[in-house]
């Protein structure tokens, strides 16, 4: 893999919170690019406190390998999670999953787009 190839992607992830009318601040935590892997990991905070952790780690044609995407109120307090860690196998679309409180549903490998959408609507309520 050319060890720059991610950067694009991750730039384009990072300049999309940035871009975001409702997060106030982006924190790149960590960034790491190998000959095969690149992982990505990048905080943001929204305008009523609510945080979003996301960490992706994807392959040389940008698939996503492992992901989490974790919404958390302005009280530490989780409001969702996508991920793909593989501890729920009795799950359609297995390891894909959504958890919200203590409801774990089968999900599909979301994009950021789609997380920031989900967020939107949950602040305008």
């Amino acid at each position: 893999m050319n060890e720059r190839a991610p950067s694009p992607y991750f730039d384009k992830l990072i300049s999309l919170l940035g871009k975001h009318p409702l997060i106030t601040k982006v924190e790149q935590k960590k960034r790491v690019i190998s000959r095969n892997l690149a992982y990505l990991k990048v905080s943001a905070l929204f305008v009523d406190g609510s945080a979003l952790e996301l960490s992706e780690l994807v392959d040389a044609q940008l698939r996503k390998i492992r992901y989490a995407y974790h919404y958390q109120d302005a009280y530490g307090k989780p409001v969702f999670r996508h991920d793909n860690a593989p501890h729920h196998p009795e799950l359609a679309n297995f390891p894909h999953h959504k958890q919200i409180g203590n409801i774990v549903q089968p999900s599909h490998t979301p994009t950021l787009a789609k997380i920031l959408e989900e967020i939107s609507r949950l602040l305008r309520r």
